[in-house]
């Protein structure tokens, strides 16, 4: 298997080396703590066994949200902790994704095209409710910006209840259909326009005009925005397996890269626009090293931006559930490999925990 770290550490200087090359602190940050993770650079906790003298070193993680050595674990937990809070009713699974033409002002101005994403498609969802049924549903939504080939492919998916609260009580529909593709599309776009159009006059998106902006939406209005609805299922777990997969690490599996040398990166992803027997058909993609670097590196999440966000009957039932109880290091250790790492190999005593130690030649502060 290949890693990122390693496709980092060949490739990364290079790639700032280019000219006229802007690269945010946010991404420094994320690449250089990605790069630091599990290595002396950030220090090593240091045990002993008071027995036969035996000396074991444990390295630390990094911790950001990029990382994909890190999140793995965590994202698994998110899933379980999830699951264990989510009404016993069926849940549709809903993508909202924001037209190619609104991409560029996506990129300068993230935050407020995201957020306004988030707030028209929930919005739009529990109003449908309030009119139609007079129910609040349970609303999970989870920002994706990852496409075919790490393309910039900004998109919502939501897992919202098949029914929702009504009196305090949960109460589910009795057809799985929520309504018309056609009405989920047009209350979006005008909602998502209306949002933007408010960040704008507060300033959000920097010299932007009034103009420049209407006149983009006029463009985009040409074509409809890409709304999906699945039925109902009740057991939801695959669905919260694949909206929640990339939340707390990189948009790229490592076991996908095939081939990491001659400057060119290779790695598998699935096409949606090529599918058999209604599965995608996967492909593999080959790319230079800096537009590797640049795709995957756009990706890297804005800090302190909640890219999962709960609404409705969800809001604070679950939420204030999550993330997930941390397990020590430790217990996750023994559960991955069955074996205790603080016991003495040689004869099976504890581990006494000595301290930190830094190498001051390899430390770097990774914040």
């Amino acid at each position: 298997m290949y890693h990122l770290t390693e496709i980092c550490q060949r490739y990364w200087g290079e790639y700032l080396s280019e000219a006229g090359k802007y690269v945010a602190p946010r991404v420094f940050k994320a690449v250089n703590q990605t790069m630091a993770c599990r290595t002396a650079k950030l220090g090593v906790s240091v045990y002993r066994c008071l027995a036969c003298k035996e000396r074991k070193v444990v390295y630390h993680s990094c911790k950001n949200r990029f990382c994909p050595r890190f999140g793995h674990r965590e994202t698994q937990a998110w899933g379980e902790k999830l699951m264990g809070k989510l009404a016993t009713m069926r849940h549709h699974h809903v993508t909202f994704t924001i037209p190619e033409k609104l991409l560029p002002i996506a990129y300068r101005y993230p935050k407020a095209v995201y957020d306004s994403l988030f707030k028209a498609a929930t919005t739009v969802l529990k109003d449908w409710f309030e009119s139609k049924h007079s129910m609040v549903p349970g609303i999970v939504a989870v920002l994706h910006t990852a496409g075919f080939g790490l393309k910039r492919h900004i998109h919502l998916h939501v897992l919202v209840t098949g029914g929702g609260t009504r009196d305090g009580r949960w109460k589910e529909l009795e057809r799985n259909y929520l309504t018309r593709l056609d009405f989920f599309r047009n209350r979006i776009r005008w909602k998502f326009e209306h949002d933007l159009l408010l960040s704008l006059f507060r300033g959000e998106l920097g010299e932007t005009t009034e103009v420049e902006l209407k006149r983009l939406f006029i463009e985009v209005n040409g074509n409809r925005w890409v709304v999906t609805v699945q039925k109902g299922i009740y057991e939801p777990e695959q669905i919260v397996r694949y909206i929640g997969r990339y939340i707390k690490r990189a948009p790229l599996s490592e076991y996908k890269i095939k081939d990491i040398n001659d400057g060119t990166i290779s790695f598998e992803c699935k096409d949606y626009r090529q599918s058999i027997g209604g599965k995608p058909r996967p492909v593999v993609v080959a790319l230079l090293a800096h537009e590797f670097l640049q795709r995957l590196t756009s990706h890297v999440p804005l800090e302190g931006f909640h890219i999962v966000r709960y609404y409705g009957a969800y809001h604070g039932q679950v939420s204030n559930a999550l993330p997930p109880q941390r397990r020590s290091w430790r217990e996750i250790q023994v559960e991955h490999s069955g074996a205790d790492p603080l016991v003495c190999l040689h004869c099976g005593c504890e581990l006494v925990y000595c301290g930190m130690e830094f190498s001051g030649k390899d430390y770097a502060k990774t914040g």
